[in-house]
């Protein structure tokens, strides 16, 4: 399995910082973001940070498609 290294921004560390804070308390965590690219993208990247706080969580990835027209 290859594995990817991710850099955060500066300016956004305090993001990446407080989900690993919120991880350190949690059992879970549900990622409900868009199934798009860059949904899936956004929710790899908490996926990562959070379980840098917390090795232990169980990680859900809900899946959705919105039928109304844009």
């Amino acid at each position: 399995m290859m594995r990817m290294l991710l850099i955060c921004d500066q300016d956004k560390q305090v993001i990446a910082d407080n989900i690993k804070q919120l991880a350190r308390g949690a059992k879970a965590l549900f990622i409900w973001t868009d199934c798009d690219l860059e949904g899936e993208h956004i929710g790899g990247e908490v996926r990562t940070e959070a379980l840098k706080g917390n090795r232990q969580l169980e990680v859900k990835r809900a899946r959705f498609s919105n039928i109304e027209r844009a």
